[in-house]
């Protein structure tokens, strides 16, 4: 099984590694992160107590564009997660394109775009 989990930014993103690890470790893991959060997520992840080292050596990090076509083979994603993405892209078109593209068929493309601070602003 492969999954995707897409980041743009946000510190608390890496809590998201190990709560996805521990879920999945069977699983083949593709972590999308800008270059800022990259370095950040590799420590996140060597650091972990509760993560086995097998399972470290399925996820892979990339830095990557995602306005840009994703380094994924066509039908190769059974799960993909897309977390607080939409927002800092300027059109959601390619997005979904490209997660289309790449989900298997039959696969899942789960989107959270909820921000709990953001909703605090929002009822101020």
């Amino acid at each position: 099984m492969l999954c995707v989990c897409v980041r743009v930014s946000h510190v608390t993103c890496l809590q998201v590694v190990e709560r996805y690890l521990c879920w999945f470790q069977s699983t083949k893991w593709v972590f999308f992160y800008p270059q800022g959060m990259l370095k950040k997520a590799k420590e996140k992840l060597s650091n972990s107590f509760e993560i086995s080292p097998a399972s470290r050596a399925k996820v892979r990090f990339v830095c990557h564009d995602l306005t840009r076509p994703w380094p994924l083979e066509d039908a190769s994603v059974d799960l993909m997660f897309g977390n607080l993405v939409l927002e800092h892209l300027e059109t959601l078109d390619f997005f979904f394109v490209e997660a289309a593209r790449t989900l298997k068929p039959g696969g899942k493309l789960l989107v959270c775009e909820l921000h709990p601070f953001k909703q605090y602003l929002v009822r101020e």
